[in-house]
């Protein structure tokens, strides 16, 4: 099999490319509405910044976070040094169904993501937090 890290790297690279991309967005929106004079356009353009706020912060933040943690398992890297501290832990079941798809050996995605519970339990998180 082949080595798939590249195609992780782009999709990372993507990410971050997206977030900037609805950052820029977000700006032309704002700047539309505060020109908008009929308060239908400024309600619907209102919904525009914060639906993109909310997709940006969450969906592709919490994506890109999973796809580093995945490059970083296909690296050998423990989870410890990536996120000494977190206040949200990671899916460890998308971080799973990720590596496998980017061709991690089933035992080495057991190892760290047994290390990675270790280390957020650790730090207090509710077991269920992250199972």
């Amino acid at each position: 099999m082949f080595d798939r890290k590249p195609y992780l790297r782009v999709k990372i690279k993507s990410l971050a490319e997206e977030s900037k991309i609805i950052k820029d967005e977000m700006a032309r929106v704002s700047k539309r509405l505060r020109h908008a004079q009929v308060e239908e356009t400024q309600d619907r353009l209102r919904y525009q910044m914060i639906s993109l706020d909310i997709h940006r912060r969450m969906d592709v933040r919490s994506a890109a976070r999973h796809s580093l943690l995945v490059y970083a398992l296909l690296r050998d890297k423990p989870y410890k040094l990536l996120e000494e501290k977190c206040h949200t832990p990671p899916s460890m079941k998308r971080i799973a169904k990720e590596a496998e798809r980017f061709g991690a050996k089933h035992d080495d995605i057991e190892k760290w993501v047994a290390e990675a519970k270790a280390h957020l339990l650790q730090q207090d998180h509710p077991k269920w937090m992250y199972d």
